[in-house]
């Protein structure tokens, strides 16, 4: 399955609103936890946010506005 399938596929069953961590997020790409963190570091997905010392997240508008922006064939 390419990566545009997994987030067609997968874009229903994100959560509505607020934050996603790693772990949930990655199986959801159909990636790693170590890949998300390699494509967050390269800027290849948007920045988490830092919720407190130990609690890192994506925000879900964040990341429904990328995956839609790569299922429109406009990722560079």
């Amino acid at each position: 399955m390419s990566m545009n399938e997994a987030h067609a596929t997968n874009q229903h069953i994100l959560p509505m609103g607020g934050y996603i961590r790693a772990k949930a997020l990655a199986p959801l790409l159909g990636i790693s936890v170590v890949t998300l963190w390699r494509w967050s570091a390269s800027g290849k997905i948007p920045k988490p946010v830092k919720l407190s010392e130990r609690v890192t997240a994506w925000w879900m508008e964040d990341v429904r506005n990328w995956m839609n922006t790569r299922n429109n064939g406009q990722a560079t």
